[in-house]
């Protein structure tokens, strides 16, 4: 929780209080990479998983190929739509 008041010349918000203790939930970069924003994959890396998967068709080789290139987590669900998608 963030709590914001708004400065005396009436400008800008200042922060007055705030709480980043987060109990409900854990806070890691494991978590961050799965996020599904965090996942997706650019049109470049996109048509290259179409091309691998039309040529070899070997779901779990193009998942990870794509990790190692990319830098991005390939999902089982995100691999299996790439199948289908070609």
């Amino acid at each position: 929780m963030v709590r914001l008041l708004l400065s005396e010349d009436g400008q800008s918000l200042d922060v007055v209080e705030s709480d980043l203790d987060h109990s409900n939930h854990v806070v890691s970069k494991e978590v961050y990479l799965h996020l599904p924003m965090q996942r997706r994959l650019d049109q470049a890396h996109k048509m290259q998983a179409e091309t691998l998967l039309s040529v070899c068709g070997n779901v779990k080789l193009v998942q990870q190929h794509m990790q190692n290139v990319s830098g991005k987590v390939c999902t089982w669900s995100v691999a299996s739509w790439l199948l289908h998608v070609v």
